[in-house]
């Protein structure tokens, strides 16, 4: 997926989103889609499917991921967790 189809793919999924917003989740799908291809490379499987049980996380279990989360000094919104685990499902559709 080129950025142009991501943007797109992105904005239907958030709604409005900022330029910087759009520059930040580029980043991350990229970084994302490093991950999964180097994974294929070893042939492990592992990331991918970290990356999928992410997805399916309920609300409950989405708020332990951010507790885990700021106790390693990263802190997300609820907004931001539903940002990236979009990103992550647009990643694993590839």
């Amino acid at each position: 997926m080129n950025k142009l189809q991501f943007t797109k793919a992105l904005s239907a999924m958030a709604g409005s989103l900022t330029k910087t917003d759009v520059e930040d989740a580029w980043d991350t799908y990229q970084d994302l889609r490093e991950q999964l291809s180097g994974e294929k490379a070893v042939d492990d499987g592992i990331a991918g499917d970290q990356m999928a049980q992410l997805t399916e996380m309920n609300t409950k279990e989405r708020l332990y991921w951010r507790t885990c989360l700021a106790e390693e000094g990263i802190e997300l919104t609820p907004s931001q967790v539903d940002d990236y685990l979009m990103i992550v499902e647009l990643a694993l559709e590839e």
